[in-house]
């Protein structure tokens, strides 16, 4: 057993992609490739290097075999080095972040990239020919819906799940729309200010007038208002009873992403500052039929590992996989909504099956770099949940101990404190916040400022539907 603690070194995301749309026509081995080749670069780690590439994937049917296999040797990792595939629907990808820090405080791995990637568009409709059909039609079964979105134990659509969840926290349309206009406004503003242009690798697609580079999400509605999302009609319960929609619920999307995970030993004989440590991690459970609720006995038990209160975590991020299921994790804990959503995801940016898990990792530390930060609270820590329908969730501990290599840092803990934020940070680089109002910092603009003297670190809570990570931020030089 290894004692040492597992770092996250590097993270990347591709863009996310609208059904059919623009990374309709990439294979999915491509994509995962893109997000592997991207972080080993990012990290300066060898693709020989590697010990092993773990890829949280749901949709699997007519891709061949082992796909995450093709997406490790089309990033240059050699035939030699092991990859293989996880299946936990939409917390695959963070459980293999989980599988990967296993391996290596095992001593099985050193260097372990760990992700997940779904191509919904490509996704096969699926004939069970194998007897052949004597007489009549055959049918064919979707299997987006069959092996992604279909509850296995009550035989129903995610959206029924939603549906049940809004009737037992008394979740009402117009709350549900609400939410779902202030999930896509804030991440219309977030697209428009580039703070998620960090964390994107491009991806290169054919087309009749020659490769065009895709860089920016492509399911954001800009421009989203509460009259236009109240007109639409419920989608999947429609006896006038139904309230989740095609607009307050997340869309069906293409994308992938990657972390590249090593011990903290490794990470200092190579020279790299890494952006997370990893502390723990939990599972709980909880009747699939009410999927969206899992984050609730979620983060109250990693609230306990970690030995806090909930009213000591600053900031809330949900993966927003319908408006009716953040709006009830919300309610059910108590939380203020000042304190929920940096800068949002699902409902506004779509869900892609396993990869929405790993995409809010891969957004929640680069959010805290300080190039996006103008100053970080004193003792801020930042928690992920993400709930696996039908399969109960996956929680663990991260411990931030600096920004990615290459960005503006700020003082270490003992430095002389500087005279403003403009000492650390330039003009203009903050990203969307709020301020408590509890005297460690204030609204200044759409930034959270705190006094120089103060910032060291920054405590938030950042969910997804399987997976929950704590994370901590400490800034230095």
């Amino acid at each position: 057993m290894n004692a040492d603690s597992v770092v996250i070194v590097s993270a990347a995301r591709t863009p996310i992609g609208s059904f059919n749309g623009v990374l309709s026509s990439v294979p999915l081995s491509d994509l995962g490739a893109a997000v592997i080749r991207e972080v080993l670069q990012r990290a300066s780690v060898k693709p020989d290097d590697v010990s092993e590439v773990v890829m949280g994937h749901v949709l699997t049917a007519g891709l061949g075999q082992n796909p995450a296999r093709q997406a490790s040797v089309g990033a240059g990792v050699p035939y030699a080095i092991p990859a293989w595939s996880c299946q936990m629907v939409c917390g695959s990808g963070l459980k293999a972040v989980w599988l990967g820090a296993q391996a290596i405080l095992t001593g099985e791995a050193t260097v372990v990239v760990a992700g997940g990637m779904e191509s919904m568009s490509r996704a096969p409709h699926l004939v069970h020919m194998r007897a052949g059909v004597k007489m009549g039609d055959a049918n064919l079964q979707d299997s987006i819906v069959s092996d992604g979105l279909t509850d296995a134990f009550h035989s129903c659509h995610m959206g029924i799940t939603a549906e049940n969840v809004a009737k037992q926290w008394a979740v009402t349309r117009e709350d549900q729309d609400q939410f779902a206009i202030s999930s896509q406004n804030r991440t219309e503003a977030a697209q428009k200010a580039g703070h998620f242009d960090q964390e994107i690798v491009p991806v290169t697609v054919p087309s009749r007038k020659g490769p065009v580079e895709v860089k920016i999400d492509e399911f954001p509605r800009h421009g989203s208002n509460l009259d236009a999302m109240s007109k639409l009609k419920p989608y999947f319960v429609k006896d006038g009873t139904g309230t989740v929609t095609a607009g307050n619920a997340s869309g069906i999307n293409d994308g992938a992403a990657a972390t590249v995970l090593m011990s903290l030993s490794e990470a200092n004989r190579r020279g790299l500052k890494p952006m997370a440590k990893i502390m723990s991690w939990a599972q709980v459970g909880l009747d699939p039929a009410i999927m969206g609720t899992g984050p609730i006995a979620a983060i109250k038990k990693a609230v306990e590992k970690a030995g806090w209160q909930l009213d000591q975590v600053d900031l809330f991020e949900i993966n927003e996989a319908f408006a009716a299921q953040s709006v009830a994790v919300v309610r059910e804990l108590g939380l203020s909504q000042d304190k929920v959503v940096l800068s949002s995801h699902n409902v506004l940016s779509g869900s892609h099956s396993n990869n929405s898990s790993l995409d809010l990792h891969t957004d929640c530390i680069p959010s805290m770099d300080p190039t996006y930060l103008c100053q970080p609270n004193p003792s801020l820590e930042k928690l992920t949940c993400s709930l696996v329908p039908s399969a109960g969730e996956h929680q663990w501990r991260c411990h931030l101990t600096g920004p990615p290599p290459g960005h503006v840092g700020v003082p270490h803990p003992g430095d002389a404190p500087a005279r403003s934020a403009k000492d650390w940070w330039p003009e203009g680089c903050g990203r969307t916040l709020r301020g408590r109002g509890d005297g460690r910092g204030h609204v200044c603009g759409e930034s959270l400022r705190i006094p120089c003297s103060t910032a060291r670190q920054l405590k938030t809570f950042r969910q997804s539907f399987g997976i929950t990570v704590v994370t901590e931020l400490v800034f230095r030089k």
